[in-house]
């Protein structure tokens, strides 16, 4: 079911993010790309990623997977390329922290915060579009930690992509990712919060990731959230501002 919905609904950004990288003077040269992909679930972005990225580049690729209930048997069968998988929930903070898990759809709602879950038009809809009775999510204790934390434990220089799906808690992953941050060449990053908060969120990350020298080259609502619910979700990629000459005011490639 999920893969469905994936293929159906999900914006597709992959192949557009390594054009962009293609466009960086030292891309061809690099010796490795580091991906990160937080809120990975079985795995598709990565799956999707590699693929193109294994298309135009030839160094070594080193992937890390991150999801507080991480299904190594599933990733494994998904993604039939080297990686490494971590059940952790990337937050601003280290320690422990409540997550709140659907168990009907775990892919869909997931989350630190509490967005999806309180949304009872949406959960009443998804579960009778999937045929499913409707549940209540699951509250779970998981561990947490903060993105500069890992780096630093894992002696992670740089993440040349990031990738944040984690259905409302962005803006806890970006705070607690100011010093690694520094040194990601492409974000590609979905805003979720309830209709009535949206457009403050989306300005509160915009200007984060500005004051971290990244500027956003593509929007892309996804209209599959905002249907029967009081949610809106968009997928923003943004571009650290060194790589952008080669794109115009719209984010097109230009010779």
């Amino acid at each position: 079911m999920y893969k469905i919905v994936d293929y159906f609904f999900s914006n597709k950004f992959e192949k557009r993010m390594c054009d962009i990288l293609k466009t960086y003077r030292v891309f061809s040269k690099k010796e490795q790309i580091t991906v990160f992909d937080i809120g990975c679930y079985i795995g598709n972005f990565s799956k999707n990623f590699q693929l193109e990225l294994t298309a135009c580049f030839d160094g070594k690729q080193i992937f890390h997977l991150f999801d507080p209930k991480v299904n190594n048997e599933i990733l494994k069968k998904n993604l039939d390329f080297e990686h490494q998988a971590h059940s952790i929930a990337i937050d601003s903070s280290n320690g422990t922290s409540d997550f709140f898990l659907n168990t009907n759809f775990p892919a869909s709602g997931s989350s630190l915060q509490k967005i999806v879950s309180t949304d009872l038009v949406w959960r009443k809809s998804r579960s009778f579009m999937m045929g499913k009775k409707d549940k209540d999510f699951e509250k779970i204790i998981v561990k947490t930690q903060t993105l500069d934390s890992f780096c630093i434990e894992k002696s992670i220089k740089t993440i040349d992509v990031l990738k944040i799906d984690v259905e409302g808690s962005e803006l806890r992953v970006l705070y607690g990712a100011t010093d690694i941050l520094k040194t990601c060449s492409v974000v590609l990053l979905e805003v979720l919060d309830r209709k009535s908060k949206f457009a403050k969120k989306m300005s509160s990350v915009k200007s984060f990731m500005a004051e971290n020298g990244f500027s956003p080259v593509k929007v892309k609502n996804i209209w599959s959230v905002s249907l029967f619910s009081s949610i809106k979700a968009a997928d923003i990629l943004f571009v650290q501002s060194r790589l952008l000459a080669k794109y115009d005011a719209s984010g097109k490639l230009v010779d």
